[in-house]
């Protein structure tokens, strides 16, 4: 059955990824959260596992491709009629994630700027 083995697939796929990501083997987890989120389409699917490339990206320190992802999560909820309140807390999360990732941009942009007269002096 297709649909049977692609639930299998996508379940331990998950759990894989999962487990690397917890390791710490970042760029392994987020090569197989890849290919999980082309299998499947559906809202309840992709959502969360857009959210796990988000964290592996801040992970990674590559901010601007988290935010990327999360603004995606957003994204994704405005094309949905009917999200589940799982899939809203997702969403809030995302939007969470991204405007603290824009602070911490901005605080660290802002902050070299104020240390750059004092280097420049030294």
């Amino acid at each position: 059955d297709p649909a049977q083995w692609a639930y299998w697939q996508q379940r331990a796929g998950n759990n894989i990824a999962n487990q690397l990501y917890r390791e710490g083997d970042f760029l392994s987890s987020l090569q197989i959260y890849q290919k999980l989120a082309e299998m499947n389409s559906s809202p309840e699917w992709q959502v969360p596992v857009w959210y796990q490339i988000g964290l592996v990206y801040e992970n990674l320190k590559q901010v601007e491709k988290a935010i990327e992802t999360y603004n995606k999560i957003i994204e994704r909820e405005k094309s949905s009629e009917d999200l589940t309140p799982s899939l809203k807390q997702i969403v809030e999360m995302a939007s969470w994630r991204k405007q603290h990732l824009a602070w911490a941009l901005k605080a660290s942009l802002v902050n070299d700027e104020l240390h750059s007269p004092l280097e420049k002096n030294l």
